[in-house]
């Protein structure tokens, strides 16, 4: 009898620990996957926009949902990191383009001090020589003709133009 109680108790036993088993492999089956991480929908560009219309479906179950936090906080990333390449891409055109202006402005200079040194020494072989310096009207249309291709600007708005361009830009008196 002995025999019989103690094979009894190994069915049951085995018995036992089946259930117990199925029931874990049962419950583990039925279980949701873990939500998504941050890294994941960082690198997953379609998982993040998939989620976020999800989230925006259901904005109340969406404050409770890990994936949409993790998705959302991934959109933010993304947008700041495509903002600074843009920024910098522009921050380089901005210099570009100073540094062209500078170089225009510089070989202008150079042009202005060419003509004056000129005009000084002009004046100073008129002075040597004794013939009369160049009239100031003939001097005048040298410098209109000197002004960029298809400007039109009157002889004295050179001049004037002339003075003030030695000061930087928010002080002119006439842009």
């Amino acid at each position: 009898m002995q025999n019989q109680t103690i094979a009894l108790a190994r069915f049951a036993r085995g018995r036992f620990l089946g259930a117990v088993t199925v029931a874990v492999v049962v419950t583990s089956a039925c279980s949701p996957p873990p939500p998504r991480s941050y890294d994941f929908f960082l690198t997953d560009s379609i998982a993040r926009d998939g989620t976020l219309a999800r989230c925006d479906r259901d904005p109340a179950g969406a404050q409770t949902d890990i994936e949409c936090a993790n998705a959302r906080r991934a959109a933010l990333a993304v947008q700041l990191e495509e903002e600074r390449a843009r920024r910098e891409a522009l921050e380089r055109e901005s210099a570009a383009k100073i540094e062209a202006m500078r170089r225009e402005f510089e070989a202008q200079r150079a042009a202005r001090e060419a003509a004056e040194a000129e005009a000084a020494a002009q004046a100073e072989l008129a002075l040597t020589t004794g013939t009369p310096p160049e009239p100031v009207e003939a001097a005048a249309e040298k410098d209109a003709a000197g002004a960029a291709p298809g400007s039109i600007e009157p002889p004295a708005a050179a001049s004037s133009r002339a003075a003030s361009e030695d000061l930087p830009r928010p002080f002119r008196e006439n842009d």
